[in-house]
């Protein structure tokens, strides 16, 4: 047998994969995630040999590693042990270090879901900035991530077992907006093989043999039982979700179609997405496509309609069906559906309405030009209201003490307009990352394990574009204040 013969079928394997699924372009920039791990070192070392030999478009490849900060020596180990394997690849290098168990107490988050965050944060950020310094389109950037076969095989059984549809079934995509997984097409036997054949030393992180984590627990005691039963159930699984991926493109296929044709999008004054029509011509479609139709339509409001429960569309598709006018039920994400005479309608649930000139529980508006020139002026502003006082000043310096909670600092040219401190609103969000990513202040108190007593009591913070800080629990990442400039130093004292 060839000495060679894993790496020859995967190098071919893995050009394929790349072409049938499109993941580049000439000039392209792959920012490859290297662990130090078997799988991210051979992700790293197949790209570069097929560049080399020409069998995928010409790129810049570079490799970024984030050390979280939670394995101690450990991790310094793997970080030392990626950037040997990078530069031995003549590739360019740069690691990033994080504390990840600090970090997911802040943003109330678990340890495995922040460093997932920091992740993909850093590969976007070292875009950004590589973009920048180059002069390189924004848009010739990539992220490889070295999921692979047995990786899509425990997503396939992690999100069965929690109920998905066709759409979780589908597992790991090949190709999710910058983020490409050449490697998926690879089982981690043949990884571990084409490592052993080229003598490229890899780590193992210690954590992967503790079935503490979820994933961990399946793929020891769920996944390799299966392969003693049949040594191919990787693959068999993997085959399952491509055709539930290619029952749910069609259904979404069609689905959409019929909703461009039979239904509405009526939007605000703020240009967003205020309401989506059903009409009833959808009741002659397939149940099937029916829920899709419900699917997209809660989607176009919320922007994601993946962790609304399928029981949801189940009651939506009765209403439909066999429901009386007027009628509504909750969906989820703050969306109702409505039944009308001769339309279903899913919109957010209706805000009572705001006396924004005076200062109740829903708004207290505080930085007016007198405000502002005070404030300006070098001066400390000292309001008090009936529920809380509030001392503002600018400032250079971004100071932390012990009571930070209610105490921060935002980039004074960054507010637009006044400033008011109000409860929640159902359409609010909060800029989260790094990149831009957002979430519905709704989930960012759910994720930070804020009582559901409390959440319509905490105050926001917002100017008249966004939601800059729910006190006491978040604020806003492009709130923050840029370096070298000044600083609007809100102290949030209660009095009630």
């Amino acid at each position: 047998m060839n000495d060679m013969n894993y790496t020859i079928r995967g190098l071919k394997k893995v050009a394929g994969y790349i072409s049938g699924n499109f993941m580049l372009e000439e000039h392209d920039n792959i920012i490859a995630g290297l662990s130090g791990g078997a799988d991210s070192s051979c992700l790293l070392f197949l790209i570069c040999r097929l560049i080399e030999s020409g069998e995928i478009p010409k790129c810049h490849v570079h490799a970024i590693h984030i050390n979280h900060g939670i394995r101690g020596e450990e991790a310094v180990r793997d970080e030392n042990v990626s950037e040997r394997f990078a530069d031995s690849l003549g590739v360019n290098f740069k690691s990033y270090r994080f504390d990840v168990p600090d970090l997911s107490k802040e943003l109330g988050m678990s340890e495995e879901e922040t460093g997932r965050k920091i992740r993909y944060e850093s590969f976007r950020s070292f875009a950004r900035e590589h973009a920048e310094l180059t002069g390189t389109d924004p848009g010739k950037y990539k992220i490889a991530v070295a999921h692979n076969a047995n990786d899509r095989a425990e997503t396939y059984i992690f999100n069965l077992v929690r109920g998905a549809g066709l759409r979780g079934l589908s597992g790991i995509k090949p190709v999710n907006g910058d983020i490409i997984r050449p490697i998926l097409c690879l089982s981690r036997d043949e990884i571990e093989k084409i490592c052993e054949e080229n003598n490229i030393s890899y780590v193992t992180d210690s954590t992967n043999s503790d079935d503490i984590y979820t994933r961990n627990y399946i793929r020891h005691r769920i996944i390799e039982p299966m392969s003693y039963i049949n040594k191919t159930a990787v693959l068999h699984i993997n085959e399952a979700a491509d055709r539930a991926k290619e029952a749910y493109d069609y259904i979404n296929n069609q689905s959409k179609e019929i909703f461009d044709r039979c239904c509405g999008i009526e939007y605000g004054n703020d240009n967003r997405i205020s309401r989506v029509i059903i009409g009833f011509d959808v009741k002659n479609c397939h149940v099937v496509i029916r829920k899709s139709i419900y699917a997209y339509a809660a989607e176009c409001l919320s922007g994601d309609s993946s962790d609304i429960y399928g029981t949801r569309f189940d009651a939506a598709d009765n209403l439909l069906l066999n429901g009386t006018t007027g009628k509504s039920i909750q969906i989820g994400k703050g969306i109702v559906a409505r039944l009308d005479y001769n339309e279903l309608s899913f919109e957010y649930e209706k805000s009572p309405v705001e006396n924004v000139n005076a200062e109740n529980d829903d708004c207290v508006y505080f930085l007016d030009d007198n405000t502002r020139k005070k404030i300006e002026n070098g001066e400390i502003a000292e309001l008090k209201f009936d529920k809380f006082a509030l001392r503002l000043y600018k400032t250079e310096k971004v100071i932390k003490n012990d009571n930070e909670c209610y105490t921060k600092y935002f980039d004074y040219d960054r507010i637009k307009g006044n400033l008011c401190f109000r409860k929640r609103r159902p359409h609010d969000v909060m800029t989260v990352g790094a990149d831009g990513s957002a979430k519905k202040v709704k989930n960012l108190f759910r994720d930070s394990k804020v009582p559901k007593a409390v959440r319509d009591d905490i105050w926001i913070l917002a100017d008249d574009k966004a939601c800059l800080w729910a006190v006491g629990v978040r604020q806003s990442v492009d709130s923050f204040v840029r370096d070298g400039l000044y600083g609007l130093c809100i102290e949030w004292i209660p009095l009630t």
